[in-house]
């Protein structure tokens, strides 16, 4: 009498196949999950940076460029005031050129702070204006040219 036995469901190739898979799926699900927490954890770094640049940009425009340009203007007044001939107006000019300097200063590294991220369309024009810069005076011409996707 011929009779076969059948194998058991795990004995099967099927079950091989089906666990292979879920191992595959899981190492997937793993790996995103991971992707996802580094992710987060970078976002929470950005945010935390722009929100400590956005305070101190604060403080530079309320506090700082505010007290620096009424020093100024109270050394323009100053100056205004006294003679011609007097012999500190020299030293009240260089005051005034110094605060004039600081203010500019102050407000290009608040306009540094409050900057948007570049783009690369904004990095194509920032490396074609830089070799117009450089080429200005001299023969030499340089093309800047993009080649692939944009990428953040």
């Amino acid at each position: 009498m011929d009779f076969d036995v059948l194998p058991a469901f795990y004995q099967t190739r099927a079950f091989l196949l089906l666990c292979v898979l879920l191992l595959i799926v899981l190492a997937s699900g793993l790996y995103r999950l991971r992707v996802w927490q580094v992710t987060s954890h970078l976002r929470e770094r950005f945010e935390e940076r722009l929100k400590e640049r956005t305070r101190i940009a604060q403080e530079l425009h309320d506090n700082l460029i505010q007290d620096i340009m009424g020093i100024s203007l109270q050394i323009e007044v100053a100056d205004e005031l006294l003679p011609h001939d007097f012999p500190a107006k020299q030293s009240i000019a260089r005051a005034l050129g110094l605060s004039k300097s600081a203010l500019v200063a102050g407000r290009r590294a608040l306009n540094d702070l409050r900057s948007l991220p570049l783009t690369a369309t904004d990095l194509v024009k920032s490396f074609s204006q830089l070799a117009n810069d450089l080429t200005k005076d001299a023969s030499t011409k340089i093309h800047v040219m993009v080649e692939g996707r944009e990428r953040p």
